[in-house]
């Protein structure tokens, strides 16, 4: 009779074991389906922040340019008003040289 006790105590200290063994398994699994979860989130994360920055970069490029062209437009404008009155004091200063010659 204390051999089948000790029998028993036998079987349930490996059926504990392989228990504990199987438990270690899946706990190793789990943890391991987390990791390619937490790369696979990490990835995704990745991917839309670097979308995000290229959609922020095309944004401010498009914004720099609109800017560039408003000032050269602004300047072109200048330049063009420039000429214009240069142009009408030369007419101006030629008159006068004219007056001072005839006289």
């Amino acid at each position: 009779m204390a051999t089948e006790g000790i029998r028993k105590v036998r079987e349930a200290e490996e059926k504990a074991e392989d228990m504990i063994d199987d438990a270690a398994e899946q706990a190793d699994r789990i943890t391991a389906d987390a990791k390619l979860e937490a790369a696979r989130r990490l990835s995704a994360a990745q991917d839309r922040a670097r979308k995000e920055i290229e959609r922020i970069r095309r944004e401010l490029e498009s914004e720099a340019d609109r800017e560039i062209r408003a000032i050269d437009e602004a300047e072109e404008r200048d330049r063009a008003g420039v000429m214009r009155e240069a142009r009408a004091r030369m007419g101006e200063a030629v008159k006068v040289v004219m007056e001072v010659l005839e006289r």
